[in-house]
């Protein structure tokens, strides 16, 4: 279903009017309903699902620093390669000093971290090729088959389950509109965390009110 679809399908559930448009409307009620899709989906993006896992690749060329991924949120931990090096990803500040003041150079391997959304490597070899693999933040599919981060036109869709995206975009319309969302969200809540479950082929993940939905982070890997 296209953004334009869903959200009709989601008015039509509450007894709201439909729009022709939400992205490029003129009215206050279309964008309200557009301004609190793109916040589910960034909300939905903080999860780690499947579809989300990637992987990036840099050739080493003795650069100071590499960019992230335009779409990067975090890497996941443990999966950084090469076929030469053992990888020390992320290396802690203690390990990056003493290799650093000691003119080691990360003694034999790879010493990796990120500053300031960019990736350092110690001891590069040129022309050598790390893969890592990261979660992204984008679950936008553009009709060119481009992946984005927010809603940019009627006709984008998203890569996670269309009932999943219209029940959160309906609890959060009704508690906006001040009617009863309490149990929307209940039911929201637990449609979430059978997915998640499914998703990930683990046990159920249990979730509790202070929680934003999020599972615990693999590593903490920002200096």
């Amino acid at each position: 279903m296209t953004l334009q679809e869903m959200l009709n399908q989601a008015l039509n559930e509450c007894g709201f009017s439909t729009y022709n448009l939400f992205v490029g409307a003129s009215e206050s009620e279309p964008l309200q309903v557009l301004a609190l899709a793109q916040r589910e989906l960034m909300d939905l993006s903080r999860s780690n699902w499947q579809v989300l896992e990637k992987t990036y690749e840099i050739e080493l060329t003795g650069a100071d620093s590499y960019p992230l991924p335009s779409d990067y949120r975090k890497f996941i931990f443990d999966t950084a390669f090469s076929t030469t090096h053992k990888m020390n990803f992320p290396a802690s500040d203690a390990a990056w000093s003493y290799y650093k003041i000691s003119g080691r150079e990360g003694g034999g391997q790879y010493m990796m971290r990120i500053v300031n959304n960019r990736l350092e490597v110690m001891n590069q070899d040129i022309g050598t090729k790390i893969r890592i693999h990261y979660f992204s933040n984008a679950l936008v599919l553009k009709d060119s088959g481009l992946m984005k981060t927010r809603f940019e036109s009627n006709s984008d869709m998203i890569v996670l389950d269309d009932d999943l995206f219209m029940m959160g975009v309906i609890w959060r319309f009704s508690r906006a509109k001040g009617l009863e969302w309490e149990s929307l969200k209940a039911d929201y809540r637990k449609h979430r965390r059978n997915l998640l479950g499914t998703d990930r082929s683990s046990q159920t993940v249990v979730m509790t009110e202070a929680e934003s939905w999020l599972p615990t982070p693999q590593a903490d890997l920002m200096v």
